[in-house]
Formats: C-alpha cells, structure tokens, sequence
C-alpha cells in the first residue's frame, strides 16, 4: 500500500513540474460516514459534516481528456446513534488524500464542464471520537494502534466553472480497507465521503 501511495504522491508532483499544467486551489464541505462498522446497525449511522481543502493540478491530454492530481487535506468520520441506550458515538479522522483522476471536458460547454474518475490514496493522521451517554461523556484522541494508517478509495465527480478561474467541484469518495482497527471499539469500517466546494484556478 506504501507502493501505491508513493505512486501517487510522484503522479501529482509530475504533474504539477510540467510547463502545461494547470494549477488551482479548493476547499469546501465534506459529507462523511463510515459503512460496515462492527457491532453497529447501519440505520443509525450518519454522515458527519467537515471540511477539505488542498491544491489541483491539471494536464490536458487530448480531445477533451486529461489527467487531474490533487493533494487534499479532509476531515472524515460518522455520527452513531442508539436511542435504546441514549449513547450518541461521534467519530473523526484528519486525512491526507492523494487522487490521481482521469478527466474528460465536454466540449460543446467550452470546456466549463468536466467529469472525472480514478484512485484516491489516503493518509489517516490521527482523530478522536467522543461517547455520549446518560451517565456522562467521554472524549478520546485516537492513537496509532486505533486506526489503518493507509487507504485506498474510488472517486467519481464532476466541476462546474462559472468563468475560466472560479467553479464548484462535486464528488463521491468510497474506501476499499478498513479505517479502524481491532485496538479500537469502532473496528473495521470503510470510508464513505460525499464533497462540496469551490474551486479557484490560476
């Protein structure tokens, strides 16, 4: 996995060396949850609002098509509600994330509108998670042996320029390895994030 996410780190930074590439920034709201977790019914688990934002880097290719790399810093996590027991469980993790995209631009809107797909690689840099019961709360910052350091993802999307420099960016996040460990009561897991944003190119 280490292997991958090197790649990926040398893809964007190829990218970004390149005479041709296109630079941007952008930021926004990151819609998240965490799918499949141990012991806990789907039902109540919901997304949980936070925050990316980071550089974009892109090369166009031919007819429309181009390579896109970011590197994002997000913010990920999920919200667990039992109202049996009346104990909320409210999870986060701060993330460095990697996507190596394929774009493509359609060319009857001038280019404004593009929709990509690819790879996303992720970098968990630690979080905490917070418990909520009748009996009083408890808050915790998550250690190394809690989580999976490494992640590997899929990402389809879509941006929207309203001018050549400023547009909105809409995508869909899904995680393939699991996020938590079995040091941790939230075991297993895997990344769900829906994003929303602006972005700003130069």
């Amino acid at each position: 996995m280490k292997k991958i996410f090197a790649f990926a780190a040398a893809a964007v930074m190829a990218l970004s060396a390149s005479a041709q590439v296109n630079l941007g920034i952008k930021g926004g709201l990151n819609l998240s949850t965490t799918n499949d977790l141990t012991g806990m019914d789907s039902k109540n688990v919901s997304r949980t609002p936070g925050f990316n934002a980071g550089i974009v880097a892109e090369y166009p290719l031919v007819m429309g098509l181009g390579l896109r790399g970011e590197v994002l810093f997000q913010t990920n996590g999920f919200k667990y509600e039992n109202e049996t027991l009346k104990t909320t469980i409210t999870s986060k993790t701060n993330n460095l994330a990697i996507p190596v995209l394929c774009e493509y631009a359609l060319p009857f809107l001038d280019e404004h509108f593009k929709v990509y797909a690819g790879i996303q690689c992720g970098l968990c840099l630690g979080g905490k998670a917070k418990t909520e019961t009748p009996l009083g709360d408890n808050e915790r910052n998550y250690d190394k042996d809690d989580y999976n350091a490494f992640d590997l993802g899929g990402v389809v999307g879509l941006e929207l320029m309203a001018t050549d420099f400023l547009g909105i960016d809409a995508r869909w996040t899904r995680g393939t390895m699991p996020v938590y460990t079995n040091g941790s009561a939230d075991d297993a897991g895997k990344n769900d994030a829906i994003s929303l944003g602006l972005i700003f190119k130069f």
